[in-house]
């Protein structure tokens, strides 16, 4: 049993899951009775953070004795699959379909979640859904998915009519885990409209993301999206907008002291005036080379795994009630606002800017911030 990604066009996919060919011997027994057979279950793991590459292999040993000098002993092996959350659930989400076996008129079955019961001669589609979690440092990116298999074999019986056969128990493989896609979550914002002048990072306060990393952290999820772009619709508008603001950052920071880029790791900023522009310049020199980030901002991306958020406020201390802007990541991990000013900024996607608190304007009235949860 061979455990690989696999891909489709529109369809949340992120593995494919294939049986032995049918395994059906002939075998010149040595004893007249059927006993059980046994198996011992193996797994030589090949697992990669690529979600390119093979995952695993299954495979087992079947010792079985059996039969009468001069007569024939059939042997196959049976097959039954698991998918599990990181709690031991079975995931009812998961869908699955099995191909059509080589014989003609045998039907294609489909279900969802479940033991999967794999007949001989038989493929597997399993689609499972693209995992996205937080880059953290406190909780390092853990397998949320795991796939179980479970074998036996049998011994001895006719094929047509099934009958006579003597089993194994079934033997549990060591299982294979298959690994969350790390986001990093940073919240940019901008001086001008469209993503456009001096720009300062937010990122929370157990961000691996460094000032001098941030690009490389942006490439690297690139790196990771990439081989599944093709499995999940959303990723088609996601990987160019991340090029984007890989191309708008990497100017900043080739030009930062002349166009202005700070970075901050915090959960939260009470307010914004105690950010400057230009972050090197001392305090004596009070002129347009010091200007503060209060009242300044003009547009916004947040980037994140579903369900992260920046809360923007007009206030200082998070107060709402001078206005605050909600920007929530979804499934499209990222949100951007070209334009903040007006009571209703528009987000792309626009279900990612919502406002919670109404305001004459946004644009060049922020002065304070939050990282959040949807729910929280």
């Amino acid at each position: 049993m061979r455990i690989a990604p696999m891909t489709g066009t529109g369809t949340p996919t992120s593995l494919r899951l294939v049986p032995p060919p049918e395994f059906l011997m002939n075998r010149t027994p040595a004893v007249q009775d059927i006993v059980p057979g046994s198996l011992d279950g193996s797994v030589d793991i090949q697992a990669t953070q690529s979600l390119g590459t093979v995952l695993g292999d299954l495979t087992g040993s079947a010792p079985v004795a059996a039969g009468v000098p001069g007569n024939l002993l059939n042997v196959g092996v049976d097959v039954r699959w698991r998918v599990l959350d990181q709690q031991g659930h079975v995931m009812p989400g998961v869908a699955w379909s099995l191909t059509p076996a080589t014989a003609p008129g045998v039907p294609s079955s489909e279900g969802q979640g479940g033991e999967i019961h794999v007949p001989l001669g038989r493929g597997m589609d399993v689609f499972l859904p693209l995992v996205f979690v937080e880059a953290n440092l406190d909780r390092p990116t853990a397998p949320l998915v795991r796939v179980e298999a479970d074998v036996r074999v049998y011994a001895g019986g006719s094929l047509s009519p099934w009958s006579g056969w003597a089993s194994s128990d079934w033997t549990t493989l060591p299982p294979v885990m298959v690994p969350a896609i790390p986001v990093p979550t940073l919240l940019v914002l901008f001086w001008d409209d469209t993503l456009k002048g001096a720009a300062i990072i937010f990122v929370p306060a157990t961000s691996p993301v460094a000032k001098s990393t941030v690009l490389t952290q942006l490439r690297d999820l690139i790196g990771l999206l990439g081989p599944v772009q093709s499995s999940l619709t959303v990723l088609g508008w996601l990987l160019p907008q991340l090029n984007t603001l890989i191309d708008t950052l990497d100017a900043v920071y080739a030009d930062e002291r002349d166009i202005g880029l700070n970075f901050g790791i915090r959960d939260s900023i009470d307010d914004l005036q105690d950010w400057k522009v230009r972050p090197w310049l001392g305090p004596s020199n009070f002129n347009f080379f010091t200007m503060r980030w209060d009242n300044e901002a003009t547009s916004a991306v947040l980037l994140g795994p579903p369900g992260r958020q920046a809360r923007l406020f007009n206030d200082k201390f998070c107060r709402v009630g001078q206005g605050r802007l909600d920007l929530t990541a979804g499934r499209e991990l990222l949100v951007r606002v070209d334009n903040l000013n007006g009571p209703a900024p528009v987000g792309d996607p626009s279900a990612g800017a919502t406002v919670a608190r109404p305001a004459s304007s946004f644009g060049g009235s922020l002065n304070s911030f939050c990282f959040a949860w949807t729910g929280a």
